[in-house]
């Protein structure tokens, strides 16, 4: 039987050893090297399953530019709202006034100009006078517009789709200009929480690599989650990390903060090579690296040039995709030449 060493079983590739019939002897009369003899075979990323909870999402907090009185035409909590829809509105009444007298002061004003324009025509008025009346007249035109401005403002208006979240001032009641008086949550997002012991942060790619999907247990419903955040510091209370992932479900009413989730985590590898052990990997003179492959079905070795993209313990990271079921030496490599003929390794 061939010697299989369990130390090679890799997130990216599975090493198996091959059996004793798997390479032919040498039929040339050549003495055949005993070497171990590796099978690359592409192994799947392994799946953690944990426990998550759906947490309430992005909130946003809504307040009046200008202070007021609120009305009693505001959306209930939970209810669902879309962009540019009226959430709220402050008695206008005030503001009305307000934009009516700049309005008229204004048009007093620009009725004064054509007034007096002849008499500064005719060198009567002076030229300080017309410039001062002209600065009044430029006064009043942004005293308009910041009335009409705080008039529009009385309504407020959603700024995305989403759902109220909460209602934070009654109606009836003045509030001051940036005072928030809604909570309005995102409609269209599912934020789901997590928590990680410290192993697996060591261990997972905690980036946009990773891969997660949400279970609810009471109907199986699936949603595929992308990485949002992590805490860098652990609960001081559980010593666990909070990992936060995002979701775009359908209905997102099915998705209620607070519910039980179950979570698949795994690992999206986007590495273009495979790993070896050390031992499988050769160098040249020339520093060139190398692996024995191993022919079919004359039981050959031949060197296969590979590039390394990085040393990593008792393994190697090849840039080049060896293709998978491909025979390598694992141990023993050092001492083969070009053609010379192998053999399994025996108990």
């Amino acid at each position: 039987m061939p010697r299989v060493s369990p130390a090679w079983l890799l997130p990216a590739v599975l090493l198996v050893g091959c059996s004793g019939n798997d390479v032919a002897e040498p039929a040339d009369g050549a003495v055949a090297r005993p070497v171990e003899i590796i099978v690359l075979a592409r192994a799947a990323e392994p799946v953690r399953r944990l426990p998550g909870r759906v947490v309430a999402g992005t909130r946003t907090p809504l307040a009046f530019q200008v202070p007021g009185e609120l009305t009693d035409r505001r959306p209930r909590e939970g209810q669902s709202v879309v962009a540019g829809e009226v959430l709220a509105e402050l008695d206008p009444a005030d503001y009305r006034l307000a934009l009516r007298e700049a309005e008229a002061r204004l048009a007093r004003l620009v009725t004064e100009r054509e007034r007096k324009r002849a008499l500064y025509d005719a060198g009567i008025l002076s030229g300080a006078a017309w410039e001062q009346l002209a600065t009044e007249i430029e006064l009043a035109t942004v005293g308009r517009e910041i009335a009409g401005r705080n008039l529009g403002q009385t309504r407020l208006l959603a700024p995305f789709d989403g759902r109220i979240a909460a209602r934070l001032a009654e109606s009836f009641t003045t509030v001051a200009a940036g005072e928030p008086v809604l909570l309005l949550q995102r409609d269209d997002t599912v934020d789901i929480a997590v928590q990680l012991a410290s192993r697996l942060v060591r261990s997972l790619p905690l980036d946009e690599r990773l891969q997660a999907t949400a279970r609810l247990p009471s109907d199986g419903a699936a949603l595929r989650l992308r990485y949002q955040e992590h805490a860098t510091e652990a609960d001081p209370e559980t010593g666990t990390f909070r990992l936060l992932l995002r979701g775009l479900p359908e209905d997102v009413s099915t998705w209620l903060p607070g519910m039980p989730v179950e979570v698949e985590l795994q690992h999206a590898s986007e590495s273009p090579g495979v790993r070896v052990p050390l031992t499988a990997l050769q160098a040249d003179v020339e520093g060139r690296h190398f692996v024995w492959q191993v022919s079919e079905p004359e039981g050959r070795v031949h060197r296969k040039t590979v590039s390394v993209l990085a040393i990593e313990g008792d393994t190697a990271l090849l840039q080049d995709a060896l293709p998978e079921g491909l025979r390598i030496v694992g141990a023993g490599a050092r001492f083969l030449s070009d053609d010379q003929p192998v053999r399994p390794l025996r108990d």
